[in-house]
Parts: C-alpha cells; sequence; structure tokens
C-alpha cells in the first residue's frame, strides 16, 4: 500500500507546513467530476491564491484500484479504497453556440531537451539551426518567463494534466529521479479520474491528434492516449528510443528458452479504444512523425472542424544512432532555407556531440516549417505552440544539449533544469511581441480553453493559469504572483513564488560548460543521473530570481531581513519533511532493463517484442470539489 497521504494546499502561497501533511488509512469522499467553473486568470482571484490573499485549502483522493489479474511475481500491490472508479466524466457534447464559434487549429511542438542556449534566437553557438523557430518567435509572442519540469515524464504529466506532478504521485527525490520517469516496464501512470488536455479540447468540437512521445503511462489500455481524449496515436511510449532502431534505452524482453533480446517501442492506435499495432518501419522517427502529422492536418483541409496537433518530437533527445533524416530536409527545404545544406554546414567549436546536436535541431526546425506551412495554407484561423519539456542535457553522450548561461542542466531544478524556450504564433490571432508572465507547463489547459471557447470552464481546481487575455492583448506581463512547483518529495522541495526560489535539501549543482563531456567527473560522470549526483546535499537555498537570474546568491541566511515582496516569505514556510502520496510505486518494486514483470513480458512477448500494455492496476485519482 502506500504509506501516507498526501493532504496539501490548492493555494501556492504560502508553501504548505508540516502540519499539514497526515497519514491517514481512508478517504473522505469528494465532489464528482462534472461540475465547471470560469478559470482562473495571473493576478485575479484564483485556485493559487484566494481573492483576498488567504489560502485556498483543497484535498485530493487517490484511490488504488486492482483491475485485471495481480502480477504473479507479486511486485504490483494493490490497496482497494472503495468503489470502482471516479464518477463518468461530462459527455463531449458539442453544443449549438460552440459548433458555431470560429475555433482555431492548434498545432502544439513539444521540443525534447532543448535547453535555453539552444534555439537560434537565444543560442549563442548554433544560431543559425533554427531559422524557422528563430522567424516565428520575432513574428510571434515569445515567452520569456516559461518553465518546465526537470525531466521527460513530470514535464508530460504537467503539460497534459495541468496540475503539478506531485498531486498525482509522479515525482521523484534526488539524487536519482529515474522513479519519476516512465519506461517500459513502469506500472504507473497518471492515474485515471484526470482530465487531460485533447479531453477538454474534444468538447469544442476538435479533432485531437497525438503524435511522437507519449511517456506518461501505457501499462494499461485506458492509460493509453486515445483512451485519455485523443483520436488516433503514432508514437513511442518510453522516455527515449534510437532514432532509426526504436529501441528503448537497453530494455529488453525474455523469450521461453531464457533469451533476451531487444524490445522495439513504435506503435500505431487508429481510433478510441483501439488496441496498439507495432510498427517495424526503418526510417527515421522524426520523417514517420512528420508524414502523420501532415496527413492528419491534410485531411482538415476537407473536414470542417478544428484540428488540435500534439507533436512531441523526437529532436534533440541523446540516442547513439541519430544521422539527419534527409527526407525531412528535402520534404521542408523553401526557397527561403535549404534545409540540406543547412544541415551539412553546421558546425560547433565545441566538438561532434554539439554539431550533432545542431543538426537534430535543424531537422526539428524543418519540422516546424512545414507543419507552419500545412497551417498557413488552411482558410480556419491556427494558433501554433512550440516549446521544451526540460532543459538541455549537456553531459548527453551523442548530442549535448545546453542551457547556459541558467545554472544547471536536465534533470536539475536549478533554472539551466526547468526553464526553457517557448513561443506562440499565429498570422492571424497574434500581434508580435514578448511576454514576461510567469508560466509554466500546466496552463495550457486553461490558456489553450481560452483560445477555443468564449465560456472556458473546468471540471475541477487545476494549478494552471489562463494567460491569453493578457498574450492576445498585447500585455507585456500578466503578473507573477503565484508559486510553481517543481519538485515535492519526502524530504527535498523546490519552488518559485514570485521572483524567490526556494530549493530544500537539493543537490548542490554548477553551471555547465559546452565543454562538459559525460565521464568529466567534476561535471558529468559516465550518464546523466552521475551528472545529478555531483555536488553535495544542501539544506536551504533562496535565490531573488529578479535580481539574480543566474542563481548565483543564496539568500537563506537572510530570510529575517529580506523585504517582503507579493508575498510573506518566512523559514517556516519550508517544511523539512514532505510525505507525498506515492500510490504508483510499490515498495520492492523496482524496474530493471529486464523484465521482473512476467505479464508484461508475456504480453510484449506476443506481441513480437514490440512495448504494449499487459493490464497493470488501475490507479484512480479523486480531484478535489470546486
Amino acid at each position: 500500500g502506500f504509506r501516507s497521504f498526501l493532504r496539501h494546499s490548492w493555494g501556492g502561497p504560502p508553501a504548505p507546513r508540516p502540519e499539514e501533511y497526515k497519514a491517514a488509512a481512508r478517504v473522505s469522499a469528494g465532489r464528482q467530476l462534472g461540475q465547471s467553473r470560469g478559470m482562473p486568470r495571473v493576478g485575479e482571484g484564483s485556485y493559487l491564491l484566494g481573492s483576498d490573499g488567504a489560502r485556498v485549502s483543497r484535498r485530493r483522493r487517490i484511490r488504488a484500484i486492482g483491475t485485471g489479474a495481480l502480477l504473479a511475481s507479486g511486485l504490483a500491490l494493490v490497496l482497494c479504497l472503495g468503489s470502482a472508479g471516479p464518477a463518468p466524466r461530462r459527455p463531449a457534447v458539442i453544443s449549438a453556440a460552440v459548433a458555431q464559434r470560429r475555433v482555431p487549429h492548434v498545432a502544439m511542438i513539444v521540443l525534447d531537451d532543448v535547453g535555453w542556449n539552444d534555439l537560434g534566437y537565444l543560442s549563442g553557438d548554433l544560431g543559425s539551426a533554427t531559422p524557422e523557430m528563430t522567424s516565428l518567435a520575432s513574428r510571434g509572442v515569445v515567452m520569456e518567463n516559461y518553465y518546465g519540469q526537470q525531466i521527460c515524464t513530470p514535464s508530460r504529466v504537467a503539460l497534459l494534466s495541468g496540475l503539478f506532478p506531485f498531486r498525482l504521485g509522479l515525482d521523484a527525490d534526488p539524487p536519482s529521479f529515474v522513479r519519476g520517469e516512465i519506461v517500459a516496464f513502469s506500472n504507473y501512470s497518471v492515474p485515471l479520474g484526470a482530465a487531460l488536455l485533447p479531453e477538454y479540447l474534444k468538447r469544442h468540437g476538435m479533432r485531437t491528434y497525438a503524435v511522437g512521445k507519449w511517456n506518461i503511462g501505457h501499462c494499461n489500455d485506458r492509460y493509453l492516449p486515445t483512451s485519455r481524449g485523443f483520436d488516433s496515436f503514432l508514437g513511442y511510449f518510453n522516455g527515449n528510443v534510437g532514432y532509426y532502431s526504436k529501441q528503448p534505452d537497453s530494455w529488453r524482453y525474455e523469450l521461453e528458452d531464457g533469451t533476451t533480446l531487444p524490445l522495439v517501442d513504435l506503435v500505431r492506435i487508429d481510433a478510441p479504444g483501439g488496441r496498439p499495432v507495432g510498427l517495424a518501419d526503418p526510417r527515421h522517427t522524426e520523417e514517420i512523425f512528420l508524414d502523420e502529422a501532415l496527413d492528419k492536418l491534410g485531411r482538415h483541409r476537407r473536414d470542417a472542424r478544428p484540428a488540435f496537433l500534439y507533436l512531441a518530437l523526437h529532436a534533440a533527445h541523446d540516442a547513439p544512432d541519430f544521422a539527419e533524416p534527409r527526407r525531412v530536409l528535402e520534404t521542408c527545404s523553401s526557397e527561403r532555407v535549404d534545409y540540406v545544406e543547412l544541415s551539412r554546414s553546421v558546425s560547433s567549436p565545441f566538438g561532434d556531440r554539439r554539431r550533432d546536436y545542431g543538426r537534430a535541431l535543424v531537422a526539428a526546425d524543418a519540422i516546424v516549417a512545414c507543419v507552419r506551412a500545412e497551417l498557413d495554407a488552411m482558410p480556419r484561423d491556427s494558433l501554433l505552440v512550440v516549446l521544451s519539456d526540460n532543459g538541455g542535457n549537456a553531459c548527453a553522450v551523442d548530442l549535448a544539449g545546453s542551457s547556459l548561461p541558467l545554472r544547471g542542466v536536465k534533470g536539475s531544478c536549478y533554472d539551466g533544469g526547468l526553464r526553457v524556450p517557448a513561443f506562440l504564433y499565429s498570422s492571424t490571432l497574434l500581434q508580435p511581441g514578448r511576454y514576461a508572465g510567469l508560466a509554466h507547463h500546466v496552463d495550457w489547459i486553461p490558456t489553450l480553453l481560452s483560445v477555443v471557447s468564449d465560456e472556458p470552464s473546468l471540471d475541477y481546481p487545476l494549478d494552471g493559469v489562463d494567460h491569453w487575455p493578457a498574450i492576445a492583448a498585447g500585455d507585456a506581463d500578466n503578473g507573477r504572483d503565484r508559486t510553481l512547483y517543481f519538485h515535492v518529495g519526502t524530504e527535498a522541495l523546490v519552488y518559485r513564488r514570485g521572483d524567490l526560489k526556494v530549493l530544500r535539501r537539493m543537490p548542490n549543482q554548477t553551471w555547465y560548460p559546452l565543454t562538459a563531456r559525460p565521464g568529466d567527473g567534476d561535471l558529468c560522470s559516465a550518464d546523466l543521473l552521475g551528472a545529478l549526483e555531483i555536488g553535495p546535499i544542501v539544506d536551504l537555498q533562496v535565490f531573488d530570481l529578479a535580481t539574480d537570474p543566474l542563481e548565483t546568491t543564496n539568500l537563506a541566511a537572510d530570510l529575517d531581513i529580506m523585504p517582503q515582496t507579493t508575498t510573506t516569505f518566512r523559514l517556516d514556510d519550508l517544511p523539512a519533511v514532505f510525505e507525498p502520496t506515492l500510490p504508483f510505486r510499490i515498495e520492492g518494486d523496482t524496474d530493471t532493463n529486464l523484465p521482473l514483470n512476467p505479464i508484461a513480458n508475456a504480453a510484449m512477448r506476443d506481441a513480437g517484442g514490440f512495448v504494449v500494455p499487459w493490464g497493470c492496476a488501475l490507479t484512480y485519482w479523486t480531484p478535489p470539489s470546486l
């Protein structure tokens, strides 16, 4: 079972206190899904801060319900705490008012492991690698204070659910964050009961397509993209695969005679409720994803309904078999940019890893150009969102990203692991500008609902806030009076409140130069997790990002005399111990690169070695009432 129950404040400031975290064996009944209210906006009375400035406390209940066969190995332990799941969600009935409104097409392109120093409009050494994204950023709205999470799964959980990952049990303590990452045999996911972004958008008549990386849970059919709001999916479930091999890192499955073979992770699901079909496609992943994305968007030249495309690219995640996807470069070249020649000309004084990373970015830029061209060719208005999931991986073996001049790297809770490039572009809906409002992955559900609806509503309170009115009006800022939670663990805590950044019980990390390499010792060990372990645990660090955006000066010793900002900030706001509910990580259940779970292994063996669901136990989350 799980050790304790996390009772938390839904109103970010002030930070939760130790007495709010109490063990509980039972959970209270909550208000069912299907109710709605207007959504919060930064600076207004919201679910993060009450209109009178007071804390707004909510409770969250998680029920773990065992379904299907319990794992014979005894590795999955299920605690039944009530009924067979949440109440049914409001059906996606399209009203006449929604049908008449001119809902735009929306494409969201998620880059993988692209840091602050990587895109052309920000980069010091790869400025020529992304001409399309540089152009779109100059003609669109650049989000200057945009944050993700520290690694892949938590980032996507936040983006698609509108909730900070710890709310859903998907967080992990440093120095090893691997238990917060979904891999081939992970027996956990975003729990049922948490509505995802496509589910909301479908209510407004949108067709929804997922292409690329999923990485938020696949062990049960009900966790798949097409069971959570998407009309179709083509992509992979793990955090990473080979660009050509499609093999998910070192994960393997076992034949009946004891022989082990590498898994393959590339599937298609053509309709809601459909089963994943493994694809033995030898092409580069980005070529496969580009074809799928253009096919889905192209259908809407004839289909009158608006489209939502969620395109989670592979680039520029580290993998040993990267090579430029020539057909992508040729397909997306234009009179303005010859991507074949651009890829050939990319160079870096910092070695092959940085050069090849630049070539991966060229391929990503080509895809952005193709998607933008397809959107512009449609008569309906469109909105393109481009962002990265987390910071760059300076310690990568083959493709080295960079978050300079920010401190830290991917996996770090310094801004080098969290603050990422993001921008919006529309030729009809937006004027060029820069937006300094404090924004995060969790904000896209309320923000995009505001784009597609005159009367947006939520099923339950989210951590996200709506930035669209300010962005569409050309406002340069819309306030920073909110709290962003980057990590809540059994001891560690990281959050930003206004301009103050707090790290409690986190490893000390430095700035990673472009010359950092795996095995450097002082900066990187043999892999990313080794890099995260560099430096001792520091009890408390506090930075004022308004005056110290590079996190150079620890103000922890000066808290008692620090001037008050938008909210009170005291040392007793920082609890020494957190006990979050972790219903997906059962004690004694460890994932390795060999299948300890015989049911999962059998399912993947029967599927010909493809990563597929195996019918793991389901978990349910009961949201707080409005």
